[in-house]
């Protein structure tokens, strides 16, 4: 779903998808927060949201993504700032890149 200009929220129709392994969302325009649903997706691998115009903060339920190996999320837009969730559960992880916008940033 990378660089396709999507200028919508996630359709909710996306948290059924639970054999889900591979979601990447950058560079697009979407509207919202990132979606608590997210905890849906118990058997994804690598999620990236990178430039996609979503809202942070990070959602605390991104830590019950125990298989997730590669996250990356950075750029994320307005002005509400929340630490990193605990990621201890995903024992799996070995690529991380969390980098949070100018905006979230200079909000604390």
């Amino acid at each position: 779903m990378s660089s396709n200009n999507f200028t919508r929220e996630l359709p909710t129709t996306l948290s059924k998808v639970t054999t889900l392994r591979d979601f990447r969302i950058s560079d697009n325009q979407l509207l919202g927060k990132i979606p608590k649903f997210i905890q849906n997706w118990t058997n994804i691998n690598t999620l990236t949201i990178q430039g996609s115009g979503l809202i942070g903060p990070i959602p605390s339920e991104i830590s019950l993504l125990r298989n997730l190996i590669d996250l990356r999320i950075s750029d994320l837009n307005g002005s509400e700032y929340a630490p990193l969730p605990q990621l201890n559960n995903m024992t799996l992880l070995n690529r991380l890149r969390v980098d949070f916008s100018t905006s979230l940033r200079n909000s604390k």
